[in-house]
């Protein structure tokens, strides 16, 4: 279950036994906007409503998913490919969190 859901289905409960807005947002550690927001679903479409969200349309992607494939072939090709000398004077710094390697281009 997630933790969205359960903790509307808190905030229904806690109404239903008569408590305040304040009290459940404080009893729960939300902010009273989340409270209203909730017990407005309710009044309006009911308990499934108030339990789930809505269905948005969100932020249209800026970058495709053949943009990226095409920066990715881009970047595993060699520059002899292009008609460039090579590059030279890479330097390698070890990243020390996860210990991967993170490539440095001087330009």
């Amino acid at each position: 279950m997630k933790i969205r859901v359960y903790q509307r289905a808190r905030i229904l409960l806690l109404k239903s036994e008569g408590a305040s807005n304040k009290a459940i947002a404080d009893k729960l550690d939300i902010g009273i906007g989340v409270v209203k927001r909730c017990l407005n679903k309710f009044k309006e479409n009911g308990v499934e409503a108030s339990l789930c969200d809505n269905k948005v349309r969100g932020r249209k992607a800026e970058i495709t998913d053949d943009d990226i494939t095409w920066v990715i072939s881009k970047a595993c090709q060699k520059p002899k490919d292009y008609g460039l000398s090579p590059i030279r004077n890479v330097r390698r710094k070890a990243h020390k969190k996860k210990g991967t390697c993170m490539i440095q281009i001087p330009f």
